[in-house]
């Protein structure tokens, strides 16, 4: 149980840690979309903290995903 429960515990950090790069990559690939103005749009904290939180989630809901499906094809 505690192997498992490490694991999982050291999956989360990597997905956190994961995160960030990923929305900063969203970000400028986001700033690319050019605005009625033509100003790109600045980062913030709640810019980036949305797009943590988004790429955050995509990683950990994959991680399930994937998880529910390999045991189902395996059981």
């Amino acid at each position: 149980m505690w192997q498992t429960l490490a694991k999982e515990f050291r999956w989360f950090l990597a997905a956190l840690v994961l995160s960030a790069p990923l929305s900063l990559l969203f970000w400028l690939l986001h700033r690319t979309i050019a605005t009625p103005d033509g100003v790109p749009t600045p980062l913030t904290t709640r810019i980036f903290g949305i797009g943590w939180a988004v790429m955050f989630a995509c990683l950990y809901v994959g991680r399930i995903t994937v998880r529910f499906v390999r045991d189902r094809l395996i059981d």
